[in-house]
């Protein structure tokens, strides 16, 4: 990894990072403007996402936000121009304002619960990217199998484009 601090040592450009283990937050503005900054690892036992923590880092492209995170803050990822794919698992109940702003490359959202979860999160005011994308919701549709199954997204993925429905005692149509 890459980085470069300023004179008072901010951090003005990183290129990848796998952030500290034992830390529950991502800083406001921590990575703010660290235009290289292509991925990031985010380890489990973070719990928020302080605000504009990704403000304008422009070479994300995915973000896996982590189980157990419940408040993504003010614009977190603003402006993060190349992100096209976010996974939010169930356990957010908020996203402040412009968390997702001018995210113009935003296209999908894979979320951890179901559609009537994620109407229960908060969201903030401009969170536009978020209005436009496709939203991929866990079906819960079925219980023929189980989550911990190693085919469990395979199928979850057909039942949730249609391309076959459970029946029970383990048979699908």
């Amino acid at each position: 990894y890459t980085a470069e601090l300023n004179a008072d040592y901010r951090l003005l450009a990183i290129d990848a990072c796998v952030y500290r283990q034992d830390s529950s937050e991502i800083s406001d503005g921590l990575f703010a403007g660290c235009t290289n900054l292509s991925s990031i690892t985010i380890p489990s036992g973070v719990k928020s996402i302080g605000g504009d923590a990704f403000n304008s880092c422009k070479a994300i492209t995915a973000i896996v936000i982590p189980d157990g995170v419940t408040s993504i803050f003010r614009g977190s990822f603003y402006g993060c121009t190349a992100l096209t794919t976010v996974i939010v698992p169930s356990t957010v109940c908020s996203i402040g304002e412009s968390g997702f702003c001018e995210c113009l490359g935003l296209t999908d959202v894979y979320y951890g619960g179901t559609e009537a979860e994620w109407n229960e999160i908060d969201i903030g005011d401009y969170n536009d990217s978020l209005a436009a994308v496709t939203i991929h919701y866990e079906s819960g549709s079925f219980v023929d199998v189980s989550k911990s199954a190693w085919y469990y997204k395979a199928v979850d993925y057909a039942v949730e484009n249609k391309l076959m429905n459970g029946v029970g005692e383990g048979k699908f149509a």
